[in-house]
């Protein structure tokens, strides 16, 4: 849930001889969930004294929209420790004011109509954790975030030559992990949606971001899938407007060209593909909940099938560490598709879990446990990352084990291990539930 601080700020005005004023809540620095904003508002307290002959009354302005901010309560320490000191201004307790806002913007300012004039005196700004950069038509962008987003587009961050040579190294392994025991392998990276649309965000792509530096470093053996072409000409819109993450469209082509890459007949999974049904919701993302307030836009939203009514195990745990099994009887093909990958892989599964039969996932971020794909000694292997990590190489020098073990030892409470039958034709299935309920 999003957490927002409401900063305020005292403004300075020329008119504190006839006119005297305090702001209890809310207080600066402040804290409030996004929701709570939105369902319950905030709470506007404080007082305001006139001189004697003086005429004025106080507003609120929300975004467009000016609100009186009516005198409502009686506050008789105000005028004990104030008025009283200073005698021409006004003795009534009624001097207070106390009222819940719903803002409909994140900027907030009260000021004091006085003769024709507006004089704001305090400003108030509703602020994320995070900045979240607004590009053209509302489109949502990350901004100032750990991977430096912005400067990677712009060409600002670059490989350095330590990361260089790392991912020459695991380049290396991962061509040769591909002969020996996985069968055929990609490595798929999720662009940023700034590579993709473009047109939308505030900053020009340099020719030198860390992702160009990669697709030269690497060579053909290594299966890298940069799928921004694809998803740049695909008829319908392949990233959401309030997300970092591609739509489901964008999942569906980023499928296809892990496919293609691997050397799979493309025709009858098109053929399915083409069959889907899709539903439009309305939804914030994890860019839009981030600021306030909520901003949202129209998704599409696959019906045809969802992966999780195939999920035969499942450890629930949040991000690194998570590992599932998907098994799907009416898939094209009996294979196994090993996929070590972050957060932009999971819409995939509901496009390549109907491509194969056996889908294990190990949420790493293209990290890869080798003592895993022994074990497993799946037909394919998809590693999948995206294009903000690339800064950072990932690594062979894990085990996944660890990773359960360290989360599990983090969280507070650890998730129920889901778990069900799978076909009982299917022994090597069998066997690997079995291993995985008593390793992860």
């Amino acid at each position: 849930m999003a957490v927002f601080t409401i900063s305020v700020k005292q403004m300075g005005v020329d008119i504190g001889d006839k006119f005297k004023w305090c702001l209890d809540e809310p207080s600066n620095g402040a804290e409030h969930e996004g929701n709570q904003i939105e369902q319950e508002g905030i709470r506007i307290k404080g007082w305001f004294l006139k001189k004697l002959e003086a005429e004025a009354t106080l507003v609120l302005l929300d975004g467009c929209e000016i609100v009186p901010l009516v005198i409502n309560t009686e506050r008789a320490d105000v005028i004990e420790k104030v008025a009283t000191i200073e005698a021409n201004f006004q003795q009534e307790v009624l001097c207070g004011f106390d009222h819940t806002l719903v803002p409909k913007s994140s900027n907030i300012a009260i000021a004091i109509v006085h003769d024709s004039r507006l004089y704001v005196i305090y400003e108030l700004c509703i602020e994320g954790v995070f900045k979240i950069l607004e590009g053209e038509q509302k489109w949502l962008f990350l901004d100032n975030d750990t991977n430096k987003s912005v400067e990677q587009f712009t060409g600002k961050t670059k490989l350095s030559w330590k990361e260089k040579k790392n991912w020459d190294d695991y380049a290396s392994t991962f061509s040769s992990l591909t002969l020996s025991q996985a069968g055929r392998s990609v490595f798929l990276i999720a662009p940023s949606k700034e590579f993709v649309v473009n047109e939308h965000y505030p900053f020009k792509k340099s020719k030198h971001t860390p992702l160009d530096q990669l697709t030269k470093l690497v060579d053909d053996s290594f299966g890298l899938v940069t799928p921004i072409n694809a998803l740049k000409q695909f008829e319908e819109r392949t990233f959401r407007v309030c997300d970092t993450h591609w739509s489901c469209h964008g999942a569906r082509v980023a499928t296809m060209e892990v496919a293609k890459k691997l050397g799979l007949d493309c025709a009858p999974i098109e053929d399915i593909f083409k069959k889907d049904v899709y539903v439009e919701r309305v939804m914030a993302g994890d860019l839009g909940s981030k600021i306030y307030p909520t901003q949202r836009h129209a998704e599409d939203f696959l019906t045809t099938f969802n992966y999780n009514r195939v999920v035969v195990y499942d450890n629930n745990l949040p991000n690194f560490g998570r590992a599932f099994i998907l098994d799907n009887p009416d898939a094209l093909n009996k294979k196994c598709l090993l996929v070590f990958g972050s957060s932009s892989v999971y819409s995939m599964f509901n496009y390549l879990a109907r491509i194969f039969r056996t889908v294990v996932f190990f949420h790493t971020a293209g990290n890869i446990d080798k003592e895993l794909v022994e074990k497993i000694a799946p037909d394919y292997l998809l590693a999948q990352s995206n294009a903000r990590f690339v800064v950072k190489a990932p690594s062979f020098d894990i085990k996944i084990s660890d990773y359960v073990l360290d989360k599990r030892k983090r969280l507070v409470t650890a998730p129920p291990i889901t778990s069900r039958e799978c076909s009982p034709q299917c022994e090597e299935l069998q066997a690997l539930l079995s291993y995985f309920e008593n390793s992860f």
